[in-house]
């Protein structure tokens, strides 16, 4: 197509001329303010916009307002089917609020981060959200604990963390373990340089400590969040005499990779071992046996990061969801009963 046969764009003069008014006025209405519009005048506008078509330049009115309804967010993988389940929360909390998601797929990569926060502060996005990042990212923002992390585009040291209490909700699921009388619970963590896998570590060891138990570091083993890790995690935790009665696994897609081990071992859940795992995520529901497993509320934790997003001025702080223990068979429980 030439020149001559494109479409003119609609322009705000337009919108002036057919709603007769000026294009001042068209821009209080486009812009909500900063000067009321009569309800009558308002509505020819509005009219006006509708009959022509005209769509504002978002590029121009974003940088004149210094927000561009944008938001960057770090995701380590999509494998994964808790973050599968956060991203689509988030997704649909933005579209609530008129914005728009960039992501950025890290791989647990510690340079790809830094890759894509410089590509997000280069489009001017107003927040990053990052989900479970490294400890490097952490070290480089602020030393507060928390699954999501909201970067404010405005400087690394304004860091809000949202998420739920990792350390204590790992405890508890110990704890509970620990509850149904096994008295060795061994711990499938995750890779050492994740803050929160390590805080989850730490979990565990307090729900141990707390019993009186004597600590087996031959117990933990820590391995990447995968089906892979997890499999071989359970292969070499339960592959002797001396395995544990009881496990503690730190996410939900670790939890499928133990199952299968301990089914190639000649082992039954919750029988010969018992699990509880994390995440809580619907999977957990099909598996068989069905899985217990601390639930994060991946809803909560959208809207709280949506909600964070939209102050002005921000804070930084952690804010803590409610976690839920959901307890089915693989830990020795009645579907929904922590009754054994």
């Amino acid at each position: 197509m030439n020149d001559q046969a494109r479409p003119k764009a609609v322009t705000r003069a337009d919108v002036a001329r057919l709603a007769k008014t000026s294009a001042t006025t068209v821009s209080y209405v486009i812009n909500d303010g900063p000067k009321a519009v009569a309800p009558a005048t308002r509505q020819r506008v509005l009219d006006a916009i509708e009959e022509l078509g005209y769509r504002p330049n978002l590029i121009a009115r974003s940088l004149r307002a210094a927000h561009t309804e944008t938001i960057g967010m770090l995701v380590p993988e999509v494998q994964n089917p808790f973050f599968a389940g956060l991203v689509a929360a988030i997704e649909e909390e933005a579209i609530l609020h008129n914005k728009m998601v960039l992501f950025g797929f890290t791989g647990y990569r510690g340079e790809t981060e830094e890759h894509y926060l410089s590509s997000f502060d280069d489009r001017r996005v107003d927040a990053v959200l990052a989900i479970g990042p490294s400890k490097e990212l952490r070290s480089s923002t602020s030393r507060r604990q928390g699954a999501l992390l909201i970067l404010d585009r405005t400087g690394r040291r304004n860091v809000v963390s949202i998420g739920i209490n990792h350390q204590e909700s790992a405890a508890a699921a110990t704890t509970h373990l620990l509850e149904h009388g096994y008295t060795s619970v061994g711990c499938i963590a995750g890779p050492s340089t994740r803050l929160v896998a390590a805080t989850r570590v730490k979990g565990w060891r307090d729900a141990i400590r707390a019993r009186g138990l004597a600590e087996d570091p031959s117990l933990l083993q820590r391995v990447p969040y995968t089906l892979e890790g997890g499999y071989a995690a359970a292969r070499e935790l339960f592959g002797s005499a001396s395995r544990p009665r009881a496990v503690f696994v730190s996410s939900d897609i670790q939890t499928i990779g133990v199952l299968r081990a301990l089914a190639d071992l000649g082992l039954s859940v919750p029988e010969d071992v018992a699990v509880f795992s994390f995440d809580g995520t619907q999977i957990g529901e099909y598996l068989i046996p069905t899985i217990s497993s601390v639930q994060q509320p991946i809803r909560l934790i959208a809207k709280a990061a949506m909600d964070v997003i939209q102050e002005q001025p921000r804070r930084s702080r952690t804010l803590h969801v409610p976690f839920e223990l959901v307890f089915r068979s693989s830990c020795g429980c009645p579907d929904g009963r922590p009754d054994a």
